[in-house]
């Protein structure tokens, strides 16, 4: 999860209005645009005289214990298994999968909601990695038409994928295996963890 902090410079704008006997004349526009202009030089000259200061110790020891806090939240994220299901739902032909789940049972609960028949099965669980899919079909039929390599590098998923599928199919069709062309966010790997920033779901 990237943090972007952004940081808003705001210049004060002061309106002065002036009473009494002596500034009975109305104030010309050149005069209240000659105050403006001098209270926007000396709030800039301020902003830049605090931009060469220093930080104090106190304000040092601030910054360290907000990185502490920082990277202790990044360490608990990357421990925490966050879990992605893929399922195939053979009655539309379709690969439903849903992930960034914390417990393996939500994560298997959305997935089966995404299908749209009764005739919905799992086919991988992954957790803090990425799974990538080669099928020996162009329409699978059973499971065994589907083969699925995990690793924490896409590449080397998708390897180990179409490693499974040839050492199956090597002799009778050497060209018969080939990627799943679905799209995710993560080109046709489907990844989960804080790494991939795929997490924290209920």
């Amino acid at each position: 999860m990237r943090t972007i902090f952004k940081y808003i410079a705001t210049v004060g704008v002061v309106w002065l209005g002036f009473a009494g006997v002596g500034f009975a004349q109305p104030m010309s526009n050149e005069m209240a645009q000659g105050i403006y202009d001098e209270e926007v030089r000396k709030k800039r000259a301020q902003q830049q005289q605090g931009a060469n200061t220093d930080p104090s110790a106190a304000e040092v020891r601030a910054w360290h214990e907000r990185e502490r806090k920082i990277q202790a939240e990044i360490a608990q994220h990357r421990a925490t298994p966050y879990w992605m299901v893929i399922g195939r739902d053979w009655g539309n032909k379709k690969i439903a999968w849903s992930g960034g789940y914390a417990s393996k049972e939500r994560a298997i609960e959305w997935a089966l909601s995404q299908c749209e028949s009764s005739d919905c099965r799992l086919i991988a669980t992954i957790a803090n990695a990425c799974g990538v899919i080669v099928y020996a079909h162009e329409n699978p039929k059973s499971i065994s038409d589907i083969f699925i390599g995990v690793d924490p590098d896409d590449k080397k998923a998708a390897a180990k994928a179409m490693q499974s599928c040839e050492a199956v199919h090597r002799k009778n069709n050497p060209d018969r295996c080939f990627y799943s062309g679905i799209q995710t966010k993560h080109g046709t790997a489907f990844c989960t963890g804080y790494d991939y920033s795929v997490y924290g779901q209920q």
